[in-house]
């Protein structure tokens, strides 16, 4: 068997250093003020083929419960957030049961005036579907809330097709110091492995340094560098495994008080340790737009990155939100998401690439402090392609739910 390269098991000692750091975070916030709730969803949907199965039998019922705990702990130095997402799911018909978990960890401190060290980790295992291709690209205002967070990892697009299960684990740890009143410098490290539970899906691990160099321009434009390292290794086929460097340049700016723009661009270059290079266009861009009742956002990105089913993939993604406070106790929220990946990876015999698209819609209403009930519909369709053969399947759902928040409001 081939000697593994190094990626590996740095992503391993990087996630061992992360938990660490968490622990040491934590027990310095452990007599800080905490804040502990629960919120618990039950609902009840139809839809029609919600895992973009060839042999889909039509439209059929399920009941979701859903449980979300949230922990945190903190002062004016130092704070910690624990979060969960857990769902079970019973379909009638050919689907059974289906459920998920999403655990995650955040800690940061500030170690002076002017620097703050942070870390997180993060696990998730769902059946892949089309419930994904609305998570893939979160169009977020930026600074939303004060409030800390662990990282949200989107989907893997090119499992969304495939019905099966992965499961991810992530860490990371950051450095942001304060260079003078103009200048500012983020270093963050991420590790992680990705599993599929299918014989055509890649293991892969993978590991990145990004650093961000942020410079003032003008009280309301700075000058921001992204610089980003990375590798993957598959477990498997070492002919995948690759070393990508992804240099980004643009700017940061606040047009008014209400709208904020980030526009960035730049290139991947990707070495292949099999043999080849490849040398690809990249992009940041996130735009959002605050009125009084309402708020507008738009995201795109182009990069690589690793996958379980197409290797290292050029990878574009693009995300629209619409929120819109429609009354005292009502809510809007509409959403539209696109994907597409395509194989990198040089002699391949089958090129494969897969695009998605998700939109979906949130109304909700206040029933009290604590109670909400929600109505959600959405359609998402899946084109997967290989040389001349591709094929099209789409999905819609109607989700009507109840949400109960239990213990300390926030």
């Amino acid at each position: 068997m081939a000697p593994r390269p190094a990626v590996s098991h740095g992503a391993l000692r990087s996630i061992g250093v992360v938990l660490a750091a968490t622990a040491s975070l934590g027990a310095q916030a452990a007599n800080a003020d905490t804040s502990q709730s629960i919120d618990v969803s039950v609902s009840g949907s139809a839809g029609t083929n919600p895992y973009f199965n060839t042999t889909d039998g039509g439209w059929r019922a399920a009941a979701t419960v859903s449980v979300d705990p949230r922990l945190s702990a903190g002062d004016e130095v130092t704070s910690v957030v624990l979060t969960g997402d857990f769902r079970l799911r019973q379909y009638t018909g050919q689907y059974g049961t289906d459920d998920s978990v999403a655990v995650g960890a955040a800690a940061q401190t500030r170690l002076s005036e002017r620097s703050v060290l942070s870390g997180g980790l993060n696990l998730m295992s769902s059946r892949s579907g089309a419930l994904d291709v609305l998570q893939i690209a979160p169009a977020q205002p930026p600074d939303q809330s004060s409030q800390l967070a662990p990282d949200v990892v989107p989907p893997d697009i090119s499992a969304v097709g495939q019905g099966t299960r992965v499961t991810r684990y992530f860490a990371h740890a950051g450095f942001q110091d304060t260079l003078s009143e103009t200048s500012q410098i983020d270093v963050g490290l991420s590790g992680g492995y990705t599993s599929s539970d299918r014989s055509a899906g890649q293991n892969y691990a993978q590991l990145d340094l990004t650093i961000d160099y942020d410079r003032t321009l003008n009280p309301r434009t700075s000058f921001l560098t992204t610089l980003t390292i990375g590798g993957s290794d598959y477990s498997a086929q070492v002919f995948r495994d690759a070393r990508y460097v992804t240099p980004l340049v643009g700017i940061k700016s606040n047009l008014n008080e209400n709208t904020s723009v980030t526009v960035q661009g730049g290139a991947t270059l990707t070495h292949f340790v099999g043999g080849g290079d490849r040398v690809d266009a990249a992009a940041n861009v996130n735009l959002c737009r605050d009125w009084l009742r309402s708020t507008l956002c738009a995201v795109l990105s182009r990069r690589s990155a690793p996958t379980a089913y197409e290797g290292v993939s050029t990878y574009d993604t693009a995300g629209l939100s619409y929120s819109l406070q429609t009354g005292e106790n009502d809510r809007l929220a509409l959403s539209a998401n696109y994907g597409r990946t395509r194989s990198l990876e040089p002699g391949l015999a089958v090129a494969r690439s897969t695009t998605v698209f998700g939109a979906s819609a949130d109304y909700s209403h206040e029933l009290g402090k604590r109670t909400v009930a929600f109505i959600r519909p959405s359609v998402a369709f899946d084109r997967s392609s290989a040389l001349a053969n591709s094929s099209t399947r789409s999905s819609v759902q109607l989700e009507l739910g109840i949400r109960q928040h239990f213990g300390d409001l926030r």
